[in-house]
């Protein structure tokens, strides 16, 4: 995101995974040791009628997190 000046991403390694995989000129590494972390929120109004698709999306997005560290 950061090349293309687009700002943030939930899933940074995700979106690096599927866009620069298999680029020339992008070498992707892990750092080893490193105990990075982040905390990612889903926050909506109360009343909003799409409540259950936001919860849903958490859901989702959850278990994709999780699925990146297993």
């Amino acid at each position: 995101m950061v090349s293309i000046d687009m700002g943030l991403s939930l899933f940074p390694e995700l979106y690096v995974r599927s866009e620069f995989q298999g680029e020339q000129n992008v070498h992707l590494l892990r750092v080893d040791g490193w105990p990075g972390s982040r905390t990612i929120g889903f926050f909506w109004r109360r009343g909003s009628v799409r409540s259950e698709h936001y919860r849903r999306l958490a859901v989702l997005g959850k278990a994709a997190a999780e699925g990146l560290f297993k």
